[in-house]
């Protein structure tokens, strides 16, 4: 349903259930003034049953009897008729209508008035009435400002201009610094990037030193048996009596070898020594 501010004509498009069947006190955004709306329903069955007519006909029935009494001869006061309880806003929604027309106020100061319309409002069901109307007030001022839910507003970014003349000089590169470019010497040239080698010829590179490595681990782990075997050789002749004769020619045989390491490593020294004196 429409609804029509009756101060400045401001106009909200509304869902009919927004407006209860007994109607609802509104405020406008744009002016502040508030009002009495009926729903829609009630406005379907005015013409069948309005009841400005049903009150202004009882009013002239009675003109029509007291109208002989008053030629006879009496002026009698018209009792005017009780006036129409207003409907009291709760404060709940008379704060956030009040906050939302003044920042509906500043904004149409900076933007200017415009005719706003509402789409429909997604109506859910909660349990508590008071909520429901603070969610139904904070929606609906949020669709007068053209808001949809999960929105925001964002500044329409103008496009931008097309290049004249001079930006589309701009645009290509200048002669003279190519021509600059091609007669600089061959030391001020930028040095040509070294392209990285695949990781394949990284490991062929590194083939001989693994395999240098792989070939002294070896050595060092036989050496270190041997060593181990010639320490532990009483023991191992405990543990097993039948490597006896074995054992005793292993360990023969490593003394014969560090002998002759030790002869030779004497005749160096005496060799350093003699050449030391004759210095």
């Amino acid at each position: 349903m429409r609804l029509v501010c009756p101060n400045c004509g401001a106009q909200y498009e509304v869902d009919d259930r927004v407006i209860p069947e007994g109607g609802r006190d509104v405020q406008c955004s744009n002016c502040g003034h508030a009002w009495f709306q009926r729903s829609a329903n009630w406005q379907e069955r005015a013409p069948d049953h309005d009841p400005d007519a049903a009150l202004a006909a009882p009013e002239n029935t009675h003109d029509s009897q007291t109208a002989p009494d008053e030629d006879d001869g009496g002026d009698e006061p018209e009792t005017p008729a009780p006036a129409r309880p207003r409907r009291e806003l709760d404060d709940g929604v008379r704060d956030i209508l009040a906050e939302e027309a003044q920042r509906e106020m500043a904004a149409r100061a900076h933007e200017g008035g415009t005719v706003e319309t509402q789409g429909e409002l997604g109506i859910e069901d909660y349990g508590d009435p008071e909520e429901e109307r603070r969610r139904i007030a904070r929606e609906r001022m949020a669709r007068m400002r053209g808001i949809e839910e999960g929105e925001t507003l964002e500044p329409e970014v103008a496009p931008p201009p097309s290049p004249g003349p001079q930006a589309r000089r701009d645009m290509f590169p200048d002669i003279d610094e190519i021509n600059s470019t091609l007669d600089t010497p061959d030391s001020a040239k930028p040095k040509p990037k070294r392209t990285p080698r695949p990781a394949a010829d990284k490991d062929k590179g590194r083939e001989p030193r693994g395999g240098f490595s792989r070939g002294f681990s070896i050595v060092v782990l036989l050496v270190a048996i041997a060593f181990g075997l010639y320490v532990f050789a009483p023991r191992i002749v405990e543990l097993f009596p039948g490597l006896t004769d074995t054992m005793v020619a292993y360990v023969d045989l490593v003394n014969r070898l560090f002998g002759w390491i030790e002869g030779l490593m004497q005749g160096v020294v005496d060799k350093l020594e003699d050449a030391a004196g004759e210095g």
